[in-house]
């Protein structure tokens, strides 16, 4: 062993006191460990001598004048450029680095009042007198006379124990952890200062490691300093004195300490830290071979082993994790030499260990955040300092003392990410192997612990609080990391450090919430688990995971629990005993995307008797002997569903209700919430009867529309290709499209809404076509009518109809309806590629000489030719591919739709409706590029992704980067999105909300004239509100009712126009609709059917409130905004243009209805005539509307 192994290895017995004296003397106390009576400790003289030139820096003067931005670089300065590029991933992300460090490391200045806070709390400690030997009764009775409850947890010791409690002063009080090794990050849940209190081994006797009984003396010397502290903090300390359970665990209670008042110069509250006391012990004070993994410390009464054994000592299980409690005393400053040994060797190590802190703060993965969630920085930071030096089997040094700060985190999480923890523990002794006591073997680690991360000593596992299914999700997650480092056309230094990724709900794709435990599961009685986890919580955190890890096989490719963390209480209050009752715990699963979906868990063959036995003890009466197509016999279980997606996304959760009951004890009716499967009732239109429940129907009618097409004869020009563009053809449609229904079906005046499918036709080549843009049209117009006379004499039972459209627009030249013999309706449009060349040539003599009303309608016939036969066939494409490889998407995209639509944010509005082709851009973002999650495998998941990504993105100073085609998205074309996108920002010509893909560089497809700033700004607000809303619904844990997201505020119109519903053709897929309002509008005209009414039936695509809205939008252009929901809204909000709410002076051509103000004495003064547009608008909606609410 080394010099400095074996200063590690003598560290146990270098603990040091923080003397008054000394103290005071010092001039800096972040520069000192702890000073002894006598001399300094050889690790306090290396922090002290590290930390000098920090603050020689801190002190010295500020740079002159003469020191010129423009001064040539040093030879230093040289070197690190030359040097970054090979250090750090690039310039830039060293910078970004560089900044994060500065910005969570702590102020030194402010924390001059922590340091005297400190050094004032270290001399109330030394000071604390003496108290003699009592018995339990004495010294609870005692203690609650000065306020103070014992935190003796859920172990109190029995009435009649001959356990004796005294005091004595601390031998030795050490500051500890990262505070002093300046290694602490700032986080949302705070920064602590660790103090190590060790207890005078005279108050301990040989066997108080037995029997909780070292815990109980351990709680009543926190509880006296708790007294102690008590008188001094209403004096001049100023502290709020609270216990907490360390790790969750309440056999190790802490102190904790917050400043709270002004105290005058102890006053550290603006530092952010707390202070937190841990009653530490000598290594000395118990033997280590008793505290081995494998031993016994929590005796089983004589009771409860004879009735499994004629001798008690046969049944003593193992107690590890009582006995590594106990072993985690004793080396805290061990760990801190450690620490501090590379700290000075290396000089990046220091960020490294940042930057580990917020990597893990941001994940939630810290023990911080969550109970059963270990991996601390202090833990990460233990792995990279035996990395800096490891020579084992693991690796011969991963890390070198010159590596930079990046390189260090980097290969510290591809270790992480890499290592099979379940294979063998992490030893950090210095030959990576285990030591040679009997009990510390890795055999012994391997078997009595989920994960083993064995200290420098080779006794204690750090890591023996993190459940393997914590373990798993931490290597998930590092795995992730490691992928982001690499990619090498995204910076992701956002994704690794700066976004949170800790909410459930966008993390995980199903999540059950169970709201505590009404009953102790039997699991926990059996092999004694009582003995080793007190509190039935931390016992069941491990227990679901792997039981439903093991049941769920390939389903799932993460199955974790958490619980949040336990508050911290009142000194004065007792902790009530903890059962698991007062523990909500979450399991999150993230799912296997084809393999959740199978209905049928194949066992094993049904002549393994042995497999078989097991299987069906894991399923119980679920499991049957099945015999399958290819001739096996095998023990299965089936979870039937209507094999829709929507209810195979539920089978996961239904298998892990049947588990859980089963098991654990755990019903639906204990208040269990299951988060799966949500929004599926939002994507089907409450007042259709659903023919089909997926699109395979509408593709195959589109297949074979597409072949008799194309096997047309008769036509001059033969029919080359058919190409969808209607979003129901890629899956993206909010509802499932349904056939148009047969005519005895239209009961009751029901007039359906059926939105025809848009395809294109594309002829073969031909030189023929006219060279005039109107001619082509009317070329079109006679194709359409004679592809309807071949269909129908064709393919009989087909039906056709042709639409004219109009001569005002040089683009238009109507449509092909065709209803398929299947029932649905498909709207053709001819696509000729000469028509765009003629285009370009008529706006090129327009620009030339022509006038502007002419110009801006070829430009508006340019935009429509590029939109529906560019774009739109692109996209189509490309979205349905990206549908069929990630099939989540459709369903996010559909709730998504569903959603907007509710707010009024999707209609057939031209200026307030948000593009759906934009939607579904949004949507694929989270699915191709999840980071820093993984690809969503649940659409309601995938929902609240779009919402944060919506609410988060930064829409003013970035583009929203798309790659629809794998591998198309060059670097190169990343920088001219980038280049492009600032270009148009400083002309001020960018849409708000900036969409860019491989083929779209510009933006230009679908965002250019929508949404408008003020439309964008009000999706982002709902997204946010949303999003609050769900998380705030979880957190409840009373339900998953999600109806509060589709349900949208109305506070903030100007006007509400509500429609008469029984006009509203599109009603019936309203959120509101129920069959008590069918059933009305059906009574209110049942006698009244008249052939006109049947033919008014047989229309497909006629919805009047569409009609209303353009027309309001022609009368009241820029004087008001108008919001409807397009599936079968019954209202219209509007907004006015505040501009036009401003009193003005008259003049000509004035836009609207205006009225003199006589109150300011002048008739040339105005101001909007609002009763009259308002009266207009009544005007114009005669019979639809029924109100104009003014608000």
């Amino acid at each position: 062993m080394t010099s400095d192994d074996d200063k590690i290895q003598e560290s146990e017995e270098s603990d040091q006191d923080l003397n008054d004296a000394d103290m005071n003397g010092s001039e800096d106390f972040s520069n000192q460990h702890v000073l002894s009576d006598s001399k300094d400790t050889e690790a306090s003289k290396d922090v002290e001598d590290h930390e000098a030139p920090t603050t020689k820096r801190a002190r010295s003067q500020p740079p002159s004048k003469s020191d010129s931005l423009f001064k040539a670089p040093t030879n230093e300065e040289m070197h690190q450029f030359s040097q970054t590029n090979v250090l750090y991933k690039s310039n830039l992300f060293k910078m970004q680095i560089d900044e994060l460090v500065r910005e969570v490391t702590d102020n030194l200045t402010k924390t001059k009042p922590l340091e005297k806070a400190l050094r004032r709390l270290k001399s109330i400690l030394d000071s604390i007198p003496s108290r003699s030997e009592v018995s339990i009764k004495d010294a609870i009775s005692n203690l609650q006379k000065e306020g103070i409850s014992i935190p003796f947890g859920n172990n109190h010791p029995p009435a009649d124990t001959k356990c004796k409690f005294s005091f004595e002063k601390p031998s030795k009080v050490a500051i500890v952890g990262s505070f002093l090794l300046k290694t602490t990050a700032k986080t949302p849940f705070g920064v602590n200062v660790d103090m190590s209190v060790q207890m005078p081994e005279p108050l301990f006797q040989e066997k108080d490691h037995v029997n909780h009984r070292y815990f109980h003396k351990r709680a009543y010397y926190l509880a006296v300093i708790a007294a102690e502290l008590e008188k001094e903090s209403n004096s001049d300390l100023g502290v709020k004195i609270e216990f907490e359970a360390f790790q969750n665990d309440l056999r190790k209670p802490i102190l904790v300490l917050t400043s709270t008042k002004a105290a005058g110069e102890l006053d550290f509250r603006k530092s952010g830290f707390c202070i937190r006391i841990f009653p530490t012990v000598s290594s000395t004070v118990f033997s280590a071979s008793k505290l081995a993994p494998v031993r016994n410390n929590v005796r089983l009464k004589a009771d409860h082993a004879l009735a499994t054994s004629s001798k008690v000592s046969e049944v003593q299980p193992a107690t590890p994790h009582y006995n590594t409690l106990i072993l985690q005393d004793t080396v805290l400053v061990a760990h801190l030499n450690f620490l501090h040994h590379h700290i000075s060797e290396s000089p990046a190590f220091k960020d490294a260990c940042i930057l580990a802190r917020v990597w893990l703060a941001q994940r939630g993965i810290s023990e911080s955040q969550k109970c059963g969630y270990g991996m601390s920085g202090f833990l990460m930071s233990m792995i990279m300092g035996w990395l800096l030096r490891a020579t084992g089997k693991h690796s011969a040094r991963k890390l070198g003392k010159g590596f930079s700060s990046y390189q260090m985190f980097k290969i510290t999480i591809d270790f992480i990410a890499e290592l099979d923890f379940t294979a063998s523990p992490l030893f950090l002794t210095p030959s990576g192997e285990p030591i040679s006591e009997p009990g510390y073997s890795a055999e012994a680690f391997l078997k009595h612990f989920d994960v083993a991360v064995v200290d420098p000593s080779g006794r204690i596992n750090l890591a023996a609080h993190i459940t393997q299914a914590a373990m798993d999700e931490i290597q998930r997650e590092a795995k992730l990391s490691s992928a982001m480092f690499k990619d090498q056309l995204t910076d992701n230094f956002d994704s690794l450090f700066l976004k949170k990724v800790d909410q459930p709900l966008l993390k995980y794709d199903n999540l059950i919430r169970i709201p505590g435990l009404t009953t102790i599961p039997a699991a926990y009685k059996q092999n004694h688990a009582f003995l080793d986890f007190p509190d039935p919580a931390l016992f069941m955190l491990r227990y679901i995971p792997k039981l439903l890890k093991k049941a769920l096989t390939d389903r799932t490719v993460l199955v974790t629990a958490f619980a949040p963390r336990m508050n911290r209480w009142s000194c004065s209050t007792t902790k009530a005993e903890v059962k698991g009752k007062d523990t909500d715990i979450t399991v999150g699963l993230i799912l296997h995307c084809e393999n959740s979906l199978r209905e049928v868990e194949m066992g094993p063959a049904a002549d393994d008797t042995t497999a078989v036995t097991a299987f069906r003890l894991l399923w119980g009466e679920k499991a049957e002997t099945r015999r399958f197509k290819d001739g096996s016999i095998t023990e299965s279980v089936v979870f039937e569903s209507d094999h829709t997606l929507q209810q195979r996304s539920l089978i996961v959760c239904r298998m892990a209700a049947h588990l859980l009951a089963r098991h654990a004890n755990i019903l639906p009716l204990d208040g269990v919430t299951y988060w799966a499967g949500l929004g599926g009732k939002y994507i089907k239109a409450p007042g259709i009867e659903s023919i089909t429940n997926s699109f395979q129907p509408v593709l195959d009618a589109f297949q074979s529309i597409m072949k008799q097409l194309t096997m047309l004869k008769g036509l001059p020009l033969s029919i080359n290709t058919v190409i969808p563009i209607a979003d129901a053809l890629r899956y993206s449609s909010t509802f499932v499209p349904q056939p148009k229904p047969s005519h005895s079906r239209f009961k009751d005046g029901y007039r359906p809404y059926i939105d025809p499918l848009s395809i294109i036709i594309e002829f073969e080549s031909s030189g023929r076509w006219p060279e005039n843009l109107r001619a082509i049209q009317n070329m079109k117009r006679a194709f359409y009518i004679r592809i309807k006379n071949l269909l129908e004499t064709q393919y009989p039972g087909t039906q056709a109809s042709v639409s004219i459209g109009s001569n005002d627009n040089i683009q238009e030249s109507g449509w092909l309806d065709v209803i398929h013999t299947s029932g649905y309706v498909f709207r053709c449009q001819i696509h000729l590629d000469k028509e765009f060349d003629l285009l370009n040539r008529t706006l090129q003599e327009l620009n030339a000489s022509g006038s502007p009303a002419a110009l801006l309608s070829t430009k508006a016939a340019q935009r429509t030719y590029l939109c529906r036969y560019v774009y739109l066939p692109w996209h189509a494409t490309h979205m349905k591919n990206q549908c069929l490889r990630l099939p989540f998407l459709p369903v996010t995209i559909r709730i998504l739709k569903r959603w907007l639509a509710s707010h009024l944010l999707l209609s057939s509005s031209n200026t307030t409706s948000i593009p759906e082709e934009a939607l579904e851009l949004l949507a694929a973002y989270v699915y191709l590029h999840p980071a820093p999650f993984e690809i969503p495998n649940s659409g309601y998941a995938g929902f609240l992704r779009v919402l944060d990504l919506i609410q988060s993105w930064d829409w003013k100073d970035e583009p929203l980067i798309v790659e629809l085609e794998r591998g198309k998205m060059t670097f190169g074309l990343i920088s001219d999105i980038k280049a492009n996108f600032k270009q148009s920002r400083q002309r001020n010509k960018t849409p708000p909300m900036y969409i860019a893909t491989e083929r779209d560089l510009g933006s230009e497809w679908w965002t250019t004239q929508q949404p408008s700033p003020k439309v964008l700004e009000r999706l982002v607000v709902l997204a946010r509100s949303a999003l609050v809303a769900s998380i705030s619904k979880f957190d409840s844990c009373v339900d998953n009712d999600i109806s509060q997201l589709f349900t949208t505020p109305l506070a903030g119109y100007s006007l509400i126009i509500h429609l008469n519903t029984q006009k509203c053709t599109r009603f019936r897929e309203n959120l509101t609709f129920t069959s008590e309002t069918s059933s009305e509008v059906r009574s209110k005209f049942k006698n009244l059917l008249t052939l006109q009414d049947k033919e008014a039936a047989l229309l497909w695509e006629f919805d009047p409130v569409v009609c209303y809205i353009r027309d309001l939008e022609t009368a009241f252009s820029g004087l008001a905004m108008f919001f409807h929901d397009k599936y079968g809204g019954d209202k219209i909000a509007v907004v006015w243009n505040r501009a036009v709410l401003q009193n003005s002076t008259w003049k000509t051509k004035l836009l609207y209805n205006a009225c003199p103000d006589e109150s300011l004495g002048s008739k040339l003064t105005i101001h909007p005539n609002i009763d009259a547009m308002i009266a207009e608008m009544e005007r114009l909606g005669n019979g639809l509307v029924l109100a104009i609410e003014r608000r």
